[in-house]
């Protein structure tokens, strides 16, 4: 069918006349319930709908989480999830952080070698 130069993205990822099975992404930082994941034209006349996405532990919205379907033969994209950062301390006083590895980022954080001033 192909895409025919036809807008891919609907509402709640509802993707018309993809003419592609596309796979489930990689990307960290999302929870698909596989029971409202359609990836293939056989399943529904629109032949893409990926519902019921959330952010996982340590992501946070900046929007709604999507899906948009494939424009070739793949993974679809997700959008709307990043990660939670956190900040550094304002009163660092009797810290050297000269050394320090900071991996600020919630699902993976981890600070090292920070040392006594």
């Amino acid at each position: 069918v192909g895409n025919s130069g036809r807008d891919l993205n609907g509402p709640r990822g509802i993707a018309v006349d993809s003419g592609y099975s596309c796979t489930r992404p990689t990307t960290p930082g999302y929870v698909i319930d596989a029971s409202k994941e359609y990836l293939s034209p056989d399943f529904m006349p629109t032949g893409f709908l990926v519902e019921a996405i959330t952010c996982a532990d340590g992501y946070d919205s900046n929007g709604t989480p999507t899906a948009t379907a494939c424009t070739s033969q793949g993974p679809y994209t997700l959008s709307g999830c990043a990660p939670i950062l956190c900040t550094r301390p304002t009163d660092v006083s009797g810290y050297n952080f000269g050394s320090a590895a900071e991996n600020l980022e919630k699902p993976s954080f981890s600070v090292t070698g920070v040392t006594c001033a």
